[in-house]
């Protein structure tokens, strides 16, 4: 798969590429998985491409919840959210908010399991 980065013959492939590794490595090593989707997040930022960009703020948020920093993981996603609603990208949307929620939810949970009773 990074062959195909070198190979890719846009920077929009290339996003979608370095997006791909990035949510294909997330649980196997988090700090990889954080420099895909931050060079997927600078290469789309740099060609205004706005779906790598939420796909981008969706991978970085997912690997914070994964190491348990629900308040940045919660920032990346409302950024993804408020850009998909900004550029009418529905389905983008509808992903980031069901994900966010599950958020949201299992914050819930550890919270009431943390409880002291």
């Amino acid at each position: 798969m990074l062959n195909l980065i070198a190979k890719a013959k846009t920077d929009t492939a290339r996003v979608k590429i370095l997006n791909t590794l990035s949510s294909e490595m997330v649980e196997a090593d988090t700090a990889l998985a954080h420099r895909f989707a931050n060079q997927a997040l600078a290469k789309a930022e740099a060609i205004s491409y706005y779906k790598g960009m939420i796909e981008a703020y969706y991978n970085i948020a997912y690997i914070y919840e994964l190491l348990y920093k629900q308040p940045v993981a919660e920032r990346f996603y409302l950024k993804g959210i408020t850009l998909a609603n900004e550029r009418q990208l529905i389905n983008l949307a509808a992903n980031g908010y069901q994900n966010y929620a599950v958020l949201l939810k299992n914050n819930e949970n550890l919270n009431w399991l943390c409880k002291p009773t």
